[in-house]
């Protein structure tokens, strides 16, 4: 146990500062019963405004997730991990390996989970009124066509485009065999006469890193794009 250890605080300002500097949108917190009483404000829109303050401080704690697992992911990579069938001769390579891993996973996931976060805020500051558990790329596309007075569209295929190998990693871990895994699973062909035997494919550990640094900037691209427009729409967001 004594070669398990978080960053130091070298490493974690080594890596950190190449993390995005965004944290979240600063939706301010609002008294509701105010503006409801005084009639600033219909119930609906207090509702909209109260709900954007919990969507914005659950992003933050996401935002924060994510940049500790992936400075982790960073900090264990560069420590030295298992890379050649020799180095598992090293104990603390094979340590190495296993935190990059874990941490690599769920930077992943992080990273979606704020992608998808990202959206229930637009479907609701942009009032597109779709029901929460239906909200994604998909639906949020769809109602654009007919609803985008702030130019959003673009934005959302922009931001496809630039995760979209984040988005098929994570999907392959949540939903399919893991993209980070070898893939030695074996296959038949269609007759089920031959047999084929798993070749052990994966993604290189430089490549899954460097398709997590392209997708954070996508994510920070999306983010200030999103930003511009809340405040062309004529909300009040906090400087951070």
């Amino acid at each position: 146990m004594d070669d398990y250890s978080y960053p130091s605080k070298e490493e974690w300002n080594k890596f950190s500062k190449d993390f995005p500097d965004i944290i979240k949108f600063g939706f301010p917190h609002i008294k509701e019963h105010v503006l409801i009483w005084d009639g600033h404000k219909s119930i609906r829109e207090v509702k909209v405004l109260q709900n954007l303050e919990h969507w914005d401080n659950l992003l933050n704690k996401k935002i924060w997730n994510l940049r500790q697992s992936y400075v982790n992911t960073l900090v264990n990579y560069h420590r030295g991990i298992v890379l050649e069938d020799d180095d598992f001769i090293s104990e603390t390579k094979i340590i190495n390996l296993f935190q990059y891993e874990m941490y690599c996973e769920m930077s992943f996931y992080y990273l979606i989970s704020t992608r998808d976060i990202l959206l229930q805020i637009i479907n609701l500051a942009f009032d597109l009124e779709l029901p929460e558990k239906s909200v994604g790329l998909i639906s949020i596309s769809k109602k654009l066509e007919t609803n985008d007075v702030f130019g959003l569209s673009d934005l959302i295929t922009q931001m496809k485009y630039d995760l979209e190998r984040a988005n098929s990693i994570r999907n392959s871990m949540t939903h399919c065999f893991s993209k980070l895994e070898p893939d030695r699973r074996s296959t038949i062909s269609p007759d089920g006469n031959i047999y084929y035997a798993g070749t052990g494919n994966v993604l290189k550990y430089n490549e899954q890193i460097d398709i997590m640094k392209n997708s954070l900037t996508g994510v920070r691209t999306f983010f200030d794009a999103i930003r511009s427009r809340l405040l062309l729409k004529g909300y009040l967001l906090d400087e951070m």
